[in-house]
């Protein structure tokens, strides 16, 4: 083994001590000091690092071996392997298992939610989805979860018999965690790196205008007066409907106030019921004089929507309230601006993609013409 040697030389006209040694690498090793001390120092730390490499045992060099042979073919060393294990994978040795984080991060939203920042319904929807998360990944770490993990549990998830929309859903929840963990609990977010699943786009279906009479025919015997006429001549969302308290809805002084508690993206919206526009004139005409209902839950109006179904004789249209809502007025107004505030929505592309044509003007102006005194209650 060859020692290091410290050399006086001189540097720019003044003198200066050089360092020479080999790396257990084989390299060559050359430093320069203004202190000899500083440079005996070096000199004897790669005395240390030679007998060191020297004296590593015979498991431990076949191991190096090994590991040497199968980075070799890609190019790569034991130091740059070493260092990206460092990096990537060391650096999370104490973090938690799924299942623990998963309990973190739901512990932290539900105190979101007392502060009014998270729905109760958002928060139970999440609690959902992760737990089948969880169940899945729960006794491995976040960072150890690639793209090719989430691959095959959506394809799993697909075997069982859950649908795109379903599938987009827990792969968006599980992002949602992944983004609350970098970069604490890994790198980066492998949900972002996969095509979530999405459902063939289909026609939109809403209500004929003689559906639209036989709902509004039975709504006030069914006891959701308010659910139907708001839903299907404003486009107020279902959720939203359930949140909206009395004090917000003015029949009399045609204003409806939906604040940012009650409206899905808690943007604050106000509709004003102006005379002269047949969408607000409709709704003047079968909610004057109607008192606002108790508010609802989800399993009373589950039974109320029941009762509707029945009295009206026909097949519920998912979301057939605010769909209606929509093709009416973009057939009626042919103004997608004016239809997505309306219906709070930020752009205009959904009603661009789905809603255009789906009615004539002839067909909205005899939705909007049904009135009480029109149909046998």
């Amino acid at each position: 083994m060859r020692k290091a040697k410290v050399k006086t030389v001189k540097s720019h006209g003044k003198r200066a001590y050089k360092v020479e040694s080999i790396a257990p690498d084989g390299s060559r090793r050359r430093r320069f000091f203004q202190d000899k001390n500083l440079a005996q120092d070096f000199a004897d730390q790669c005395d240390r690092e030679s007998v060191e490499a020297f004296n590593v045992d015979q498991h431990l060099r076949m191991e190096a071996l090994a590991c040497h042979k199968r980075l070799e073919p890609v190019g790569w060393t034991l130091t740059m392997a070493t260092d990206y294990a460092m990096r990537h994978a060391i650096v999370y040795n104490d973090a938690p298992l799924i299942e623990a984080l998963v309990q973190k991060f739901l512990a932290e939203k539900a105190a979101d939610l007392k502060e009014d920042s998270l729905r109760r319904r958002s928060l139970d929807d999440l609690r959902s989805r992760l737990r089948a998360f969880k169940e899945r990944f729960g006794d491995r770490k976040l960072h150890e979860i690639t793209k090719k993990d989430l691959e095959e549990w959506n394809a799993e998830m697909r075997t069982d018999g859950n649908g795109p929309t379903t599938r987009g859903h827990y792969l968006k929840k599980a992002g949602q965690l992944f983004n609350w963990a970098f970069p604490d609990y890994c790198e980066r977010n492998p949900v972002q790196q996969i095509r979530l699943p999405h459902k063939k786009h289909e026609e939109i279906e809403f209500f004929k205008v003689a559906q639209c009479r036989r709902l509004l025919q039975a709504c006030a015997a069914a006891g959701v007066q308010y659910y139907v006429v708001l839903g299907l001549f404003l486009g107020i969302r279902p959720n939203e409907l359930l949140r909206l308290p009395a004090h917000d809805v003015d029949i009399a002084g045609r204003i409806i106030r939906l604040k940012a508690p009650v409206t899905k993206m808690s943007q604050r919206r106000v509709i004003e019921l102006r005379a002269g526009e047949p969408e607000f004139d409709a709704v003047i005409a079968w909610l004057t004089g109607v008192a606002f209902p108790a508010q609802m839950t989800e399993d009373s109006l589950r039974g109320k929507l029941d009762k509707l179904k029945t009295l009206s004789k026909m097949n519920w249209v998912y979301d057939g309230l605010r769909r209606s809502a929509c093709t009416y007025h973009v057939a009626r107004h042919n103004d997608l601006v004016r239809t997505s505030y309306l219906m709070g929505h930020t752009n205009v592309r959904t009603l661009q993609q789905h809603y255009l044509g789906l009615a004539t003007r002839p067909e909205a102006d005899a939705f909007y013409a049904v009135r009480p005194h029109d149909i046998a209650v």
